[in-house]
């Protein structure tokens, strides 16, 4: 039976390992859409077989459980879990219906933590059975598992489970599964586009200062040089070309905004759009300015395929504004691969602010 056991949990440590070394060869240290989203808590429905005939539990009975995990690692989650069946049979004399409570501390691994509908992970956990008004019938019990999650939407997630259950104290073996919901929440919303702190504030409409009158018939008249609505005197851009907005200063409007990714992908998310549909205001308003486009990574995976990375980002974002009606003539899309982090890429909040779009208007 032991042996059973160590080569089961073996196999999963196997799996896990090649899974980690996977991940790492191809550039996967973090999640991602949920990459900011560190815990969850979820409600289960379970149902436990009995393999062993020696096993007085009747062979199939439901209870219902909680899960509750934090990723403290990419692909890395801590998990505990707790199972309770109450009125089971057990067919023992004097016993007849009993409680039967799994008490299980582990890890998951996220397996493919980019896929949007289906992400399959695998779990390893040491468990605790305690059957109630039954003596010497507590058990220490190892529990290597596989399981599904099936986002809902940005917080809510289907979770499906089955844990295969070796009894450390007896030649005994089972099935535990469970199905249920459970909730992600954490640092941030991992599907926000913008982070409100890099975030530049919506351009103010600006009226032009009217030119005085002159205060006095042997006084020269001032003048606005560039017609740009701002007087010589006080204008710190001279020389605006005509029709372009400018602030009080007579230098003309700008605009920047920041877009940020999950990890490996240049996907825009509907949340996103919202973010870039301030962007296409701003270049609808003032048809003489342009925007450059900057995409930016973290410092996970090879110089070159970051570089094809952060172009791919910056032309996911252009093809949104094209979408939207901006002319691409007035669009240039960069990408600058691992260059110039606004963050640490030692943390996992600092890679997911360096995962980016800078975007700037300007006028030539």
């Amino acid at each position: 039976m032991m042996a059973k056991i160590m080569s089961t949990v073996g196999l999963f440590f196997v799996l896990f390992a090649g899974a980690a070394l996977l991940a790492e060869c191809e550039g996967v240290q973090d999640t991602a859409p949920d990459a900011l989203k560190k815990v969850e808590i979820g409600f289960m429905g379970a149902a436990l077989y009995q393999e062993a005939k020696n096993d007085p539990l009747e062979d199939l009975f439901p209870g219902m459980g909680v899960r509750a995990a934090y990723r403290f690692y990419g692909n890395w989650s801590a998990v505990a879990e707790l199972s309770a069946a109450f009125n089971a049979a057990y067919d023992l004399p004097g016993h007849g219906r009993v409680n039967v409570t799994d008490y299980m501390a582990g890890i998951d691994y996220d397996l493919f933590p980019e896929s949007g509908a289906v992400k399959p992970y695998l779990s390893l956990a040491v468990g605790y059975r305690t059957i109630s008004g039954v003596t010497g019938r507590d058990q220490w019990q190892v529990l290597p598992g596989l399981g599904c999650k099936f986002p809902l939407n940005d917080s809510w997630q289907l979770v499906v489970e089955a844990k295969k259950r070796f009894n450390l104290d007896a030649n005994e073996t089972g099935w535990l599964g469970m199905i249920g919901v459970s909730y992600l929440f954490g640092v941030g919303d991992a599907q926000s586009a913008v982070h409100s702190s890099e975030t530049a504030p919506e351009p103010e409409a600006i009226e032009p200062v009217p030119v005085p009158e002159p205060a006095a018939a042997d006084k020269p008249p001032e003048r606005d040089s560039d017609d740009d609505g701002v007087l010589d005197t006080e204008d710190h851009c001279s020389g605006t070309k005509r029709g372009v907005r400018v602030d009080a200063q007579g230098c003309p409007l700008t605009m920047a905004r920041v877009v940020h990714f999950p990890f490996d992908s240049a996907k825009v998310s509907e949340a996103q759009e919202t973010q870039i549909r301030a962007l296409v205001r701003f270049l609808n308003e003032n048809p003489a300015s342009k925007v450059i486009l900057k995409g930016y990574t973290d410092d996970a995976g090879t110089p070159a395929y970051n570089q094809r990375l952060s172009a791919r980002r910056a032309e996911a974002v252009k093809t949104v504004l094209v979408k939207a009606g901006i002319d691409q003539k007035r669009i240039v899309a960069q990408g600058r691969g691992m260059r110039e982090p606004v963050a640490d890429n030692a943390s996992e909040e600092g890679r997911a602010r360096n995962r980016r779009v800078e975007a700037e208007c300007i006028v030539e």
